[in-house]
C-alpha cells in the first residue's frame, strides 16, 4: 500500500522516461486480495523543446533520511545519484540510463574525519549534501 495504487507510480516513472511519446500502457497491479487486475492508463505524449522543456523530471525518493558515508578521500571524483534509482545510494550506479537524469559529480577538497551526510530524499538545495529537506516531506 506504500505505492498508492500503482497508477501514481506509473505516472512518476513516465515523467522520468525520456521516451518521445507514450500513448496507452497496460499496467498490472496486485491488490490486497492477491488477485491481479489490469488498468489501462493514458499518458499524454510529451515532446522535448529547446525553449520549454516537455517535463520536469521528478526523482524517486529512496529514503527520507540522510545517508551517512565514511571513508571518502579528498581529490577523488564521486557521482551522487540524482534519479533515486541507484542500488548503491547515495552514489550513482548508472540506473538513470534512459531517463532525463544525470549524476552530480563532486570532489571533496579535504578528507573528512567524520561521516558525511548525503541527501537520501533527492530534495536538497545543497546537493549532494543533506540540508534536512526530508523533514518537510509528508510521512505516512
Amino acid at each position: 500500500r506504500r505505492v498508492h495504487g500503482g497508477v501514481l507510480l506509473f505516472k512518476m516513472l513516465a515523467r522520468v522516461c525520456s521516451a518521445a511519446s507514450l500513448s496507452r500502457v497496460s499496467l498490472r497491479i496486485r491488490n490486497t486480495s492477491s488477485a491481479a487486475k489490469t488498468e489501462t492508463v493514458d499518458v499524454e505524449a510529451q515532446t522535448a523543446s529547446v525553449e520549454t522543456p516537455a517535463f520536469v523530471p521528478i526523482p524517486i525518493i529512496p529514503t527520507t533520511e540522510p545517508l551517512k558515508v565514511e571513508g571518502l578521500r579528498a581529490g577523488k571524483k564521486y557521482y551522487w545519484c540524482t534519479c533515486g534509482l541507484s542500488m548503491k545510494q547515495p552514489f550513482c550506479d548508472n540506473s538513470h540510463k534512459g531517463t532525463a537524469f544525470k549524476p552530480r559529480a563532486f570532489i571533496l577538497k579535504d578528507t573528512p574525519t567524520e561521516p558525511i551526510s548525503f541527501c537520501g530524499c533527492k530534495q536538497t538545495k545543497h546537493a549532494p549534501f543533506c540540508d534536512d529537506s526530508h523533514l518537510a516531506l509528508e510521512t505516512e
